[in-house]
């Protein structure tokens, strides 16, 4: 995916690319010379107050955390850390995960550490909520292109000319449906799989990121949500 890349809109000016964000969080969790950019978000409009997008950025504004998932949800061993910062905006193979700017965000980030080295894989989660159903637009969008798209290029820092190619393909999670999509994208650097889910007016997105993965990390924690709040 090259959800590193990215705009911002509603007059925010010009986003990180997500590889460019990440690069320091990622030599710290896979050692020094990797260079990885992360992903995505959660989040349930119910009990949350809209703000005004136009003056706020959803950074600055309490997060939902209604369907944030709990370490207990995760294999043994692992630890909340830290979470990555930066903005969620990006492209997977031309689709923008963020059209507009959300107007709740959250993101936490769980690690198979002892709470305070970091290790790999990681995983990240990411909460979205809109004003509208653009949740529902993303998740088609992603769901059609990621039929034809296997390779896509990110820049290696904002304005670089050189790029990370990463191949890419669709993979299944146990238990989601037409309203989730997920997929793995690996590079000579880095691996990802991720997964964005909708709950309403909210996007969830998971991400694992490092040299080698967990499967059984993303299955657990989309199942999670079932049970969350």
């Amino acid at each position: 995916m090259t959800h590193m890349v990215g705009q911002g809109t509603g007059g925010e000016g010009p986003r990180p690319t997500r590889l460019q964000t990440w690069r320091g969080r990622t030599r710290a969790l896979v050692g020094a010379g990797v260079v990885a950019a992360v992903l995505v978000g959660c989040g349930n409009t119910a009990t949350t107050t809209p703000a005004d997008s136009s003056s706020s950025r959803p950074t600055d504004i309490p997060a939902p955390t209604q369907w944030k998932i709990k370490t207990d949800d995760l294999p043994p061993g692992w630890h909340g850390i830290s979470p990555p910062t930066g903005d969620f905006g990006g492209t997977l193979c031309g689709v923008q995960f963020e059209p507009t700017l959300a107007i709740r965000a959250g993101v936490w980030q769980w690690s198979p550490s002892d709470g305070k080295t970091l290790k790999t894989p990681a995983l990240v989660q990411w909460v979205r909520v809109y004003r509208d159903d653009q949740a529902q637009g993303v998740i088609a969008a992603l769901r059609a292109v990621l039929r034809s798209c296997t390779k896509d290029a990110v820049p290696l820092a904002e304005g670089s000319e050189q790029k990370v190619t990463f191949s890419i393909e669709p993979i299944t999670i146990a238990g989601t449906g037409p309203e989730t999509v997920a997929w793995r994208q690996t590079s000579a650097l880095v691996n990802y799989e991720v997964v964005m889910t909708r709950r309403g007016r909210a996007l969830v997105q998971f991400y694992t990121v490092g040299e080698k993965l967990d499967p059984d990390v993303l299955a657990r924690a989309v199942a999670a949500l079932k049970s969350t709040p």
